[in-house]
Protein backbone atom coordinates (compact mmCIF):
# COMPACT_ATOMS: atom_id res chain seq x y z
CA UNK A 1 0.00 0.00 0.00
CA UNK A 2 1.56 3.21 -0.90
CA UNK A 3 1.15 6.67 1.40
CA UNK A 4 0.75 9.75 0.22
CA UNK A 5 2.30 12.14 1.96
CA UNK A 6 0.88 15.50 2.27
CA UNK A 7 1.78 18.71 4.05
CA UNK A 8 0.39 20.78 6.87
CA UNK A 9 -0.26 23.90 4.97
CA UNK A 10 -1.25 21.56 1.72
CA UNK A 11 -3.75 19.77 4.63
CA UNK A 12 -4.87 23.39 5.88
CA UNK A 13 -5.63 24.54 2.11
CA UNK A 14 -7.23 21.06 1.31
CA UNK A 15 -9.75 21.73 5.17
CA UNK A 16 -10.38 25.33 3.90
CA UNK A 17 -12.12 24.40 0.53
CA UNK A 18 -13.95 21.48 1.72
CA UNK A 19 -15.25 23.32 4.64
CA UNK A 20 -16.54 26.32 2.25
CA UNK A 21 -18.00 23.91 0.21
CA UNK A 22 -19.82 23.22 3.41
CA UNK A 23 -21.11 26.17 3.87
CA UNK A 24 -22.13 27.13 0.73
CA UNK A 25 -23.77 24.17 0.44
CA UNK A 26 -25.84 24.93 3.85
CA UNK A 27 -26.47 28.66 2.82
CA UNK A 28 -28.13 27.58 -0.26
CA UNK A 29 -30.07 25.07 1.12
CA UNK A 30 -30.99 26.71 4.15
CA UNK A 31 -31.88 29.94 1.70
CA UNK A 32 -34.13 27.97 -0.72
CA UNK A 33 -31.54 28.98 -3.61
CA UNK A 34 -31.06 26.94 -5.60
CA UNK A 35 -31.42 25.77 -9.44
CA UNK A 36 -34.72 24.43 -8.68
CA UNK A 37 -35.68 26.50 -5.56
CA UNK A 38 -37.09 29.85 -4.90
CA UNK A 39 -35.49 32.55 -6.24
CA UNK A 40 -35.99 34.78 -3.47
CA UNK A 41 -33.20 35.49 -0.87
CA UNK A 42 -34.02 37.42 2.55
CA UNK A 43 -33.15 40.86 2.35
CA UNK A 44 -33.97 41.29 -0.53
CA UNK A 45 -36.70 44.46 -2.02
CA UNK A 46 -38.20 43.66 -5.32
CA UNK A 47 -39.84 46.54 -6.81
CA UNK A 48 -42.43 47.40 -9.62
CA UNK A 49 -45.98 48.57 -9.70
CA UNK A 50 -49.72 46.78 -9.52
CA UNK A 51 -52.91 48.56 -10.61
CA UNK A 52 -55.90 48.38 -8.82
CA UNK A 53 -59.21 50.68 -8.57
CA UNK A 54 -57.19 53.99 -7.27
CA UNK A 55 -54.96 53.81 -10.42
CA UNK A 56 -50.77 52.34 -10.91
CA UNK A 57 -49.57 51.96 -7.64
CA UNK A 58 -45.74 51.87 -6.46
CA UNK A 59 -44.98 48.89 -4.76
CA UNK A 60 -42.21 46.92 -3.50
CA UNK A 61 -41.93 43.02 -1.79
CA UNK A 62 -39.53 42.62 1.16
CA UNK A 63 -38.33 38.87 1.16
CA UNK A 64 -38.38 38.33 4.98
CA UNK A 65 -37.37 35.04 5.14
CA UNK A 66 -36.98 31.70 2.53
CA UNK A 67 -37.06 28.24 4.16
CA UNK A 68 -36.95 25.75 1.61
CA UNK A 69 -39.91 27.09 -1.22
CA UNK A 70 -41.68 29.00 1.84
CA UNK A 71 -41.69 32.90 1.34
CA UNK A 72 -42.70 35.21 4.41
CA UNK A 73 -42.55 38.54 2.57
CA UNK A 74 -44.07 42.34 3.39
CA UNK A 75 -45.91 44.09 0.72
CA UNK A 76 -45.43 47.92 1.10
CA UNK A 77 -47.36 50.26 -1.68
CA UNK A 78 -47.56 53.72 -2.13
CA UNK A 79 -50.00 55.47 -4.38
CA UNK A 80 -48.57 58.88 -4.82
CA UNK A 81 -51.41 60.95 -6.51
CA UNK A 82 -53.48 59.98 -3.23
CA UNK A 83 -50.65 60.15 -0.76
CA UNK A 84 -51.96 56.61 0.45
CA UNK A 85 -49.19 54.07 1.76
CA UNK A 86 -49.32 51.14 3.48
CA UNK A 87 -47.78 47.32 4.49
CA UNK A 88 -48.97 43.98 5.26
CA UNK A 89 -47.24 40.59 6.16
CA UNK A 90 -47.90 37.83 3.34
CA UNK A 91 -47.08 34.21 3.09
CA UNK A 92 -46.72 31.67 0.21
CA UNK A 93 -44.88 28.70 -1.38
CA UNK A 94 -42.85 28.69 -4.20
CA UNK A 95 -43.42 25.89 -7.29
CA UNK A 96 -40.16 25.40 -8.93
CA UNK A 97 -41.97 23.13 -11.21
CA UNK A 98 -44.14 25.94 -12.73
CA UNK A 99 -41.70 28.63 -11.09
CA UNK A 100 -44.86 30.42 -9.44
CA UNK A 101 -45.40 32.37 -6.52
CA UNK A 102 -49.13 32.72 -4.54
CA UNK A 103 -48.45 35.00 -2.04
CA UNK A 104 -51.64 35.46 0.62
CA UNK A 105 -51.90 38.34 2.77
CA UNK A 106 -51.61 37.95 6.64
CA UNK A 107 -51.87 41.06 9.28
CA UNK A 108 -51.57 44.53 8.62
CA UNK A 109 -48.49 46.49 9.38
CA UNK A 110 -49.75 49.87 8.37
CA UNK A 111 -53.02 50.22 7.12
CA UNK A 112 -54.35 53.46 5.24
CA UNK A 113 -58.27 54.21 5.20
CA UNK A 114 -60.06 52.35 2.18
CA UNK A 115 -57.57 49.97 1.46
CA UNK A 116 -57.90 46.04 1.68
CA UNK A 117 -55.21 43.04 1.49
CA UNK A 118 -54.63 40.98 -1.72
CA UNK A 119 -53.08 38.02 -2.77
CA UNK A 120 -50.44 37.92 -5.81
CA UNK A 121 -50.37 35.18 -8.00
CA UNK A 122 -47.65 35.37 -10.37
CA UNK A 123 -44.66 33.49 -11.87
CA UNK A 124 -41.09 34.46 -11.73
CA UNK A 125 -39.13 34.81 -15.62
CA UNK A 126 -36.76 31.74 -16.30
CA UNK A 127 -33.72 34.71 -16.00
CA UNK A 128 -35.17 34.70 -12.06
CA UNK A 129 -35.42 38.69 -12.57
CA UNK A 130 -38.81 39.35 -12.67
CA UNK A 131 -41.84 38.28 -10.61
CA UNK A 132 -45.29 39.06 -12.10
CA UNK A 133 -48.88 38.28 -12.27
CA UNK A 134 -52.00 39.17 -11.09
CA UNK A 135 -53.46 40.68 -8.12
CA UNK A 136 -56.61 38.73 -6.92
CA UNK A 137 -59.02 38.07 -3.78
CA UNK A 138 -60.09 41.39 -2.85
CA UNK A 139 -62.70 43.30 -3.27
CA UNK A 140 -61.02 46.55 -5.57
CA UNK A 141 -60.84 46.00 -8.68
CA UNK A 142 -57.46 44.86 -9.42
CA UNK A 143 -55.47 43.52 -12.24
CA UNK A 144 -51.91 43.23 -12.94
CA UNK A 145 -48.54 43.44 -10.91
CA UNK A 146 -44.86 43.17 -12.02
CA UNK A 147 -41.84 43.30 -9.62
CA UNK A 148 -38.21 43.38 -10.50
CA UNK A 149 -35.23 41.90 -8.59
CA UNK A 150 -32.86 44.21 -7.14
CA UNK A 151 -30.42 46.09 -9.40
CA UNK A 152 -32.20 45.42 -12.43
CA UNK A 153 -33.87 48.12 -14.07
CA UNK A 154 -38.06 48.53 -14.23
Amino acid sequence: MTTLRISRSSQAVVLAVMLTALASATTAAGSGKGVDDAPFVAGEVWSGQYVCSQGLTQMRLHIVSVEGVQIRAIWEFNHPPSGAAGRFWMNGTYEPTTRSLHLHPQQWIVRPDNYVMCDLVGTVAPDGRVYSGQVTNCSSACTWFRLVRPGVGQ
